[in-house]
């Protein structure tokens, strides 16, 4: 099949309850997957789902969805097709939706495609799913791991492993909201068939997962929960970025407490238009002192506030139009990530300059 580009959210439909009879009404032809959040054959299938809803969606399919209905959540809507196990998928034909077909295929993606293709007519193209995993081996170990100022997250696995195989959806997940963050790399090695790095990080069993920070290449081990959101929170936490699941930045990413405090002294000063340079000063000593991405967002506040000096108090809002409509367009993964930390420091900044104003 073709490679697809890589996704920032996904191509599934997620319905709810009250949605269902809306989204599946006839007027579409509608493939749908019944699952419960704690089935592991549901967590096993969610990479294969997603590879055949953006299949569809890449080849812009418009009368065909691919969605997924919580059915242990919403029980009345499995139990209205007789729905006993998860997960439990049905095609539901454009037309009547009375003569719904549960699927007994392989639970492949390219399988299933076949199968929506051949109930409705289309043609569309099998893509496979570029992952955001990166593959390592014994040969490259070494390359991705130590001699980069890199943090690396890394799970040690075996192919055999049933809990790896449970945690392989989840882990692409946490990869995925990383894609863009420029100093994490998220990783996974088959311990099984490469020997020399499981043995030399004492891994007994898989998954280990262990994180190798920049300034520690020994390796920190993991010992929480396996869900995403626990091994997102403790990447953000251990090596502090702020990405949300979805892959997008949470406003305290780019927004600095330290740097915060010489906005508002800075603001202060304001003499009809003229702006402290001392307060100026004093906030690109504090910048210097940063370090990593901190160092990055601290040069932003410095720039900005050399700019209000220059234009006064309302370049802040002409800049943030225009940075939103800068991010309505279609630009590359690092512009969006640049162009959004900008955007939280300017509403930093406006947010500091109403209060200021009220004292």
């Amino acid at each position: 099949g073709t490679e697809a580009p890589a996704v920032k959210s996904s191509a599934v439909v997620e319905i709810t309850g009250k949605e269902f009879d809306k989204v599946v009404d006839g007027s579409k032809h509608v493939l749908v997957q019944f699952y419960a959040a704690w089935c592991g054959h549901c967590k096993a299938l969610a990479g294969e789902y997603e590879a055949l809803a953006a299949s569809y969606s890449y080849s812009k399919m418009s009368d065909t969805l691919i969605a997924r209905v919580d059915a242990d959540l919403y029980r009345s809507v499995g139990s209205s097709y007789k729905v006993a196990g998860y997960p439990t998928i049905i095609y539901f034909p454009k037309g009547d939706k009375e003569q719904w077909q549960v699927y007994t295929g392989e639970r492949m993606a390219h399988k299933m495609v076949s199968f929506v293709n051949s109930m409705t007519g289309h043609n569309a193209i099998y893509i496979r799913p570029r992952q955001a995993t990166i593959i390592l081996d014994d040969q490259n170990f070494a390359q991705v791991v130590h001699e980069t100022k890199k943090h690396v997250l890394v799970q040690f696995y075996a192919p055999w492993c049933a809990h790896c195989k449970d945690l392989a959806p989840d882990y692409e997940l946490v990869a995925s909201a990383f894609r863009m963050e420029p100093t994490v790399v998220v990783a996974k090695y088959d311990a099984d068939w490469n020997k020399q790095y499981g043995q030399q990080y004492g891994v007994t069993a898989y998954p280990t997962l262990k994180l190798f920070t920049a300034d520690n290449k020994g390796g920190l081990l993991y010992e929480g929960s396996r869900d995403p959101d626990s091994i997102l929170a403790f990447l953000n936490t251990k090596v502090g970025t702020e990405r949300s699941m979805d892959g997008s930045l949470k406003a305290q990413s780019a927004v600095l407490a330290t740097m915060g405090a010489h906005v508002q002294e800075f603001l202060k000063e304001d003499k009809g238009g003229e702006f402290s340079q001392s307060a100026l000063q004093a906030a690109t000593n504090a910048a210097n002192s940063l370090h990593g991405s901190f160092a990055e967002n601290g040069k932003v506040y410095i720039k900005v506030m050399q700019k209000v000096q220059e234009l006064g108090l309302s370049y802040l809002q002409d800049e943030k139009d225009r940075l939103d409509r800068l991010l309505e367009s279609k630009l590359s993964d690092e512009k969006t990530n640049a162009l959004t930390r900008k955007r939280f420091i300017i509403m930093d900044f406006l947010t500091r300059a109403k209060t200021t104003k009220q004292q």
